[in-house]
């Protein structure tokens, strides 16, 4: 059932042109060529014997791209791991700051009391060593008092 080749005019050169209409031979199934069977969805060109190399380096190229992609999130999650680790320590070193502060503050505090207990220690010196003629304990105390800044008025 092969239908006859279509005689064509002739071509510029003056050679006659056959045109064989294009169905499928049983004579050419794809059993018989010299090339393997592609996968669903393969590019017809891969089944190509002179397609090996070509397939070989699309391989090692998925290889090499699973690779930087097992990479790429590793680090991802090394950076987030710092940032994590960068946040925590922020959070460490300011509680730490807000403790040195108080520290501080309770230090200059303790300073100050201890300057007034050393001022009211020389008040009580001078005072012991005055003689008993000149000295008013009253007028005396509340003027150490007043030098503190300790007042009995409102």
């Amino acid at each position: 059932m092969l239908d006859k080749p279509e005689q064509s005019p002739c071509s510029e050169d003056g050679h006659q042109i056959m045109v064989v209409p294009s169905e499928s031979s049983p004579a050419y199934s794809m059993s018989s060529t010299p090339w393997r069977v592609p996968e669903p969805g393969e590019a017809l060109w891969k089944s190509q014997s002179w397609a090996g190399d070509i397939r070989d380096l699309e391989d090692k190229l998925k290889q090499l791209q699973a690779k930087y992609e097992a990479y790429v999130d590793c680090a991802q999650s090394y950076v987030l791991m710092q940032m994590g680790e960068i946040n925590r320590l922020g959070k460490e070193i300011q509680s730490l700051t807000e403790e040195l502060d108080t520290a501080k503050k309770v230090n200059d505090i303790e300073k100050m009391q201890r300057q007034n207990a050393i001022t009211l220690i020389d008040a009580a010196k001078r005072e012991l060593g005055m003689p008993p003629s000149n000295y008013d304990s009253k007028t005396s105390f509340m003027r150490v008092l007043a030098t503190l800044g300790f007042s009995r008025r409102k």
